[in-house]
């Protein structure tokens, strides 16, 4: 620490300045000043559409309905929330490693209630499943499965449900087999194309996002399992319960 303005620290508040939506100047304007005395939140999510997104070209960016919400309650709860986009190992990875506060959007269970305060819910979707145009399925219950191979996203609390699915299938004598993956495109051109699996459970959302960039004309949704809701996780280790109280009063004040 030299007392100087030089390009380094030039370049780190332009990063600052840059990732709030400042006028990007490069000095200690009242402005950036003003957002440096307020708390400041980094949150990591993963690309998944049509959640959140990256768009081609800029860099650094996260697009999206849920970002655009977290960025307006930041504003209203006086937080400069960092949003970051990373492949979701390494985004969680960072967060227990205390190089980020938080993480969105994430379903909720017993093992990130350990480590993480939750939001108020910001958004709600669903799990269902998703089968050929020419598969008579309407899904119902759960027994209409019987004898299906389902590919799901995982390891993930989506692949945790299905085995729960897959726990009550065989205590009434019959089952599914699963193929989990972790990257879920390949799953739905598999399906498209009529090999190997019958069936994919997904968020309802995020699967009509993937049919719909893939340009898949014969796959459909047949039937919600449950509904779900996401939240924004933050680190019990670097985020205390005034500041997730804060952030959750806004949310339930817009």
């Amino acid at each position: 620490m030299d007392g100087i303005v030089g390009p380094k620290t030039r370049a780190a508040i332009l990063e600052f300045q840059r990732d709030l939506d400042l006028p990007l100047t490069g000095q200690l304007d009242k402005e950036t000043i003003d957002y440096l005395s307020r708390p400041t939140l980094i949150l990591n999510t993963q690309d998944s559409p049509p959640f959140q997104y990256h768009i081609q070209g800029m860099k650094g960016k996260v697009h999206g309905p849920v970002p655009d919400v977290i960025r307006v309650v930041c504003i209203e709860a006086k937080l400069n929330c960092i949003l970051r986009l990373y492949e979701w190992k390494e985004a969680q990875e960072l967060v227990q490693a205390g190089k980020a506060h938080g993480l969105f959007t994430i379903g909720w269970n017993a093992e990130r209630a350990k480590s993480l305060h939750r939001s108020l819910p910001i958004i709600e979707s669903e799990y269902g499943f998703f089968v050929r145009d020419e598969d008579p399925l309407d899904f119902q219950q759960v027994s209409d499965l019987d004898g299906y191979t389902v590919g799901v996203y995982g390891p993930s609390n989506t692949s945790r449900t299905l085995q729960t699915i897959h726990s009550v299938l065989k205590n009434r004598n019959m089952q599914i087999h699963i193929k989990e993956t972790r990257d879920d495109k390949p799953l739905y051109k598999e399906l498209s194309e009529g090999q190997g699996i019958q069936a994919v459970f997904a968020n309802r959302d995020a699967g009509n996002a993937i049919i719909n960039g893939l340009g898949l004309n014969n796959v459909r949704y047949v039937g919600r399992y449950k509904k779900i809701l996401y939240y924004v996780g933050f680190s019990k280790n670097l985020v205390n319960e005034t500041i997730a109280d804060r952030f959750n009063k806004a949310l339930q004040k817009i």
